[in-house]
């Protein structure tokens, strides 16, 4: 805009495409010299016009139009991208003037979801689905972030990245565990030299139960001796597998009890 001598304000005009002019906005102050136009859409051609004014007692007096301008609008997208530590943001911003048309916050990310974390050991990549919460409680959309997984067959514990991508960055990781297949007791016999069991007790609740460990998966029978006689016991077993330093169970298995004969 240019300063026009004389004049008490501006009125800046508009039209998009071949349309008709309509009153955009009133400069009320002859030193302000620029305009933004904030409402136009971009890739609209626009042509604007200045009109100097002033208004004397109950009269407003214009001048004649200024020289008319056609631009399209064209922003470009300045992106400060988002974390799990700090919101980001989406500038706009014109092509033909510079000047910032519209900023947007990006909410940070909180946390991650996944569908599971507990399953079953079957031979099979197991792979949770993952929801991604940011800070304000919505769902990231599945094209801002990849998920990978690791260690995720075996029982024990798996891992999970979610790696961000777009207007997003940083990753997030998180664990799940696949716990060994459950086993069950074929039987439970009495004999001269014991019964076959990893965990025994006299009460069906197996309040006081002991409990013996079967090394090896193919070991698949434990003796136990010096048991009392004509005495019922309660039996069960489960499976285990150690990772590092933890022990991963699966659940124990139906129970079967067995009375104790010589």
């Amino acid at each position: 805009m240019y300063l026009n001598n004389g004049a008490g304000g501006y009125i800046v005009y508009r039209k998009a495409g071949k349309g008709r002019y309509s009153k955009l906005a009133n400069i009320n102050k002859n030193t302000i010299l620029s305009y933004t136009d904030k409402s136009a859409k971009n890739g609209t051609v626009y042509t604007y016009k200045i009109v100097a004014c002033k208004t004397a007692g109950k009269t407003s007096y214009n001048a004649a139009d200024s020289n008319q301008k056609t631009i399209m609008r064209i922003t470009s997208s300045k992106v400060t991208k988002t974390t799990n530590k700090a919101d980001g943001k989406l500038a706009d911003k014109c092509t033909e003037c510079g000047q910032i048309i519209d900023s947007r916050r990006i909410p940070h990310i909180k946390n991650i979801k996944l569908a599971y974390t507990s399953c079953t050991y079957d031979g099979t990549a197991k792979k949770p689905g993952v929801t991604v919460y940011d800070v304000d409680g919505n769902t990231l959309n599945k094209t801002d972030y990849t998920v990978s997984y690791k260690n995720n067959t075996a029982s024990g514990a798996a891992g999970v990245t979610v790696t961000f991508k777009g207007n997003y960055a940083g990753r997030i990781t998180a664990t799940f565990v696949i716990c060994p297949k459950a086993v069950s007791i074929k039987t439970a016999q009495s004999t001269a030299k014991g019964v076959k069991i990893i965990q025994y007790a006299t009460a069906k609740t197996f309040k006081g139960a002991k409990t013996l460990n079967i090394a090896g998966a193919k070991n698949v029978s434990k003796t136990v001796k010096r048991l009392a006689k004509n005495k019922r016991y309660y039996v069960r077993v489960r499976s285990y597998r150690k990772s590092g330093r933890v022990t991963y169970y699966s659940a124990w298995s139906t129970t079967k009890n067995v009375v104790i004969k010589k």
